[in-house]
């Protein structure tokens, strides 16, 4: 996931990422994910993060200000 992240980047790509981890989300090295969701995630949860990050919406439903 961190790796594939900094190549999609490192090419200038800037697609949001979504982190599913069984472990704790700390572990990611990404500096800027979009959402990181714990497993396991329920369906609901994880199409609310789609939305959110489809729409740039911060993770949580809080507009950026």
């Amino acid at each position: 996931g961190d790796e594939l992240a900094r190549n999609l980047r490192s090419v200038g790509l800037t697609l949001p990422i979504i982190y599913l981890s069984g472990y704790d989300s700390s572990l990611t090295h990404d500096p800027a994910p979009q959402a990181v969701l714990q497993k396991p995630v329920t369906r609901e949860r994880l199409v609310q993060a789609l939305r959110d990050v489809l729409t740039g919406m911060p993770i949580g439903g809080h507009p950026a200000t």
